[in-house]
């Protein structure tokens, strides 16, 4: 577990316990069909926990989960590697206060752990500027196709 000052939020990686409410949390930033009820918590926990290129990490403080991330790491045909940040949250009564900064910080350490050349995600326009401050920069257009 890592402390982090002056919030004392605690980061560890994600358990079971905690698939719900992760779920409950991501949809402050997007819903999901249906809603969390939709979701099948023990496949989706069984499929994350059986990727052995994932690394998801909640953010503990007052006893509550107040923020989560996840990081894919992706092996490159040259024998190098790159992470992949995904679905950053922050609790909304916790944002503007420092934990997504020591969230994306977090993650990207653990990339540097892993060896990782670069780091990369995907963001939407009005979150430009807190990337920015952590280092991120934008290099390519990123585009999805939701099947």
């Amino acid at each position: 577990m890592l402390i982090t000052e002056p919030h004392n939020l605690v980061f560890r990686p994600l358990e079971k316990k905690d698939t719900y409410p992760v779920c409950l949390l991501l949809e402050q930033l997007s819903e999901f069909p249906g809603g969390v009820d939709a979701i099948d918590i023990e496949d989706s926990w069984e499929k994350l926990a059986s990727c052995s290129n994932a690394y998801a990490v909640v953010g503990i403080s007052d006893d509550k989960i107040v923020c989560y991330g996840s990081v894919i790491i992706e092996y490159k045909i040259r024998g190098g590697r790159s992470g992949h940040i995904e679905d950053i949250v922050v609790d909304q009564q916790y944002r503007r206060k420092g934990y997504g900064d020591l969230l994306i910080t977090h993650l990207t350490d653990y990339c540097k752990t892993a060896g990782c050349y670069k780091v990369i995600l995907d963001c939407y326009q009005e979150t430009v500027p807190f990337y920015n401050k952590l280092h991120f920069k934008a290099t390519h257009l990123g585009m999805s196709r939701y099947l």
